[in-house]
């Protein structure tokens, strides 16, 4: 109840606000105008201040680009590594001839991917040809790496923000708006200001 009765007087102060602002817009048509641009101004300023929040989230965020990069090139690397490693464990069937090129394709890649492994242990599957084991080794390493991009997974929720306030539909529907609010803003002021206005006397009537 506490919550509910501090809102309702927080909005009745807000109204007693406004019908201050709008007995002192309505005096004359400088004050109305006045009034009005600084709608105009609130819905400008608005837009810019969380465009320039957004840009500023998403500057911040420039180190989680970079890293996730990094995560792809290493993904990149080990799925071509586990391809070769596989064509040489089949090529034993299915290409008996190509079998030797093969294997040796996937030594080659292995030893350039394995120095971010246990070296001893890189180091006797590679003198065993221990191609499975190969295999077994590069695959922990490609899970490593997607655990590791889980819990380094970008925000991006300020990036799809920034790509919706930038669009330009939305730009279009804020830039009406805007408009609207100005002009109902002193078309209401305006109305105001005649209505407050004296009436007129009949000057022939009075000198009747």
């Amino acid at each position: 109840m506490g919550v509910i009765k501090n809102a309702l007087e927080d909005l009745s102060l807000t109204i007693q606000k406004f019908r201050v602002i709008g007995e002192w817009g309505s005096a004359s048509i400088a004050r109305g105008m006045l009034v009005m641009s600084l709608v105009g101004l609130v819905f400008v300023g608005t837009q810019s201040v969380y465009t320039y929040k957004l840009l500023a989230e998403v500057k911040r965020n420039g180190g989680s680009r970079i890293q996730e990069m990094t995560f792809l090139s290493k993904e990149l690397q080990y799925k071509v590594t586990l391809d070769a490693i596989t064509l040489c464990l089949d090529s034993e069937k299915t290409e008996p001839k190509l079998h030797a090129w093969y294997c040796g394709e996937a030594l080659a890649r292995y030893k350039k991917t394995s120095t971010e492994g246990v070296p001893e242990r890189a180091n006797e599957l590679i003198e065993k040809l221990a191609y499975g084991a190969m295999k077994n080794d590069v695959s922990q390493h490609l899970r490593g790496v997607e655990f590791d991009r889980l819990l380094h997974s970008p925000a991006t929720r300020e990036e799809e923000e920034l790509k919706w306030v930038l669009n330009k539909t939305v730009l279009g529907i804020w830039i009406f708006l805007a408009i609207f609010a100005m002009s109902s803003t002193y078309l209401a002021l305006r109305s105001r200001r005649i209505a407050n206005q004296p009436p007129k006397i009949d000057v022939a009537f009075q000198s009747e």
